[in-house]
């Protein structure tokens, strides 16, 4: 069928882009906990000083 393939492509297309926003938002929140983590780590060696 022709006229079902466009449409294929674009649900390809869609699902391809949620899953790399998907990826992206993990990363995000990985560094962020990461950086909290570090904030933490720099609090507790200044309140032990």
């Amino acid at each position: 069928m022709p006229q079902a393939s466009p449409l294929w492509w674009l649900n390809i297309l869609i699902f391809m882009n949620i899953i790399l926003l998907n990826l992206n938002m993990l990363i995000y929140t990985f560094f962020n906990l990461k950086l909290i983590k570090e904030e933490k780590k720099k609090k507790k060696t200044t309140l032990n000083w």
